[in-house]
């Protein structure tokens, strides 16, 4: 089964920080982190994802590919059976669709990751200050 995604560089270290700190904040980071990829997968699909059928559109989903007390992981991904084609339409740059684009994943993760941190640090400032 062919899938298009896309996954975070440099992000390691910020993730590691946050699952070695209190249960409370491993928590909030986490529950913040999958409101964050459910977030860009919603861009994704209503604003650069192409349209012909909509069979690839209706594939995008977030998943939880790891979960320990050590380790959280979170896939953004398009595809399935039905949707072989979604790797090829992800990369072929040179392909026109007369709704959407190609990269549509990466785009509107690359345009939203930089608010990634400062969300992070807000939602466990504000789990704090409520305990």
């Amino acid at each position: 089964m062919a899938k298009a995604g896309a996954k975070w560089k440099n992000i390691d270290n910020v993730l590691k920080k946050v699952l070695s700190a209190s249960d409370l904040t491993s928590r909030v980071a986490r529950r913040e982190m999958y409101q964050f990829c459910e977030e860009t997968m919603a861009d994704s699909k209503e604003n650069y994802v192409p349209v012909d059928t909509g069979a690839l559109r209706s594939t995008g989903k977030v998943v939880v590919e790891q979960d320990t007390p050590t380790n959280f992981k979170l896939g953004m991904t398009y595809g399935d059976m039905a949707t072989t084609y979604a790797v090829i339409v992800h990369e072929d740059l040179s392909a026109f669709h007369p709704v959407g684009e190609a990269k549509y994943l990466s785009k509107p993760l690359a345009k939203r990751l930089p608010t990634l941190p400062r969300r992070l640090v807000a939602a466990v400032n504000r789990a704090n200050r409520v305990k």
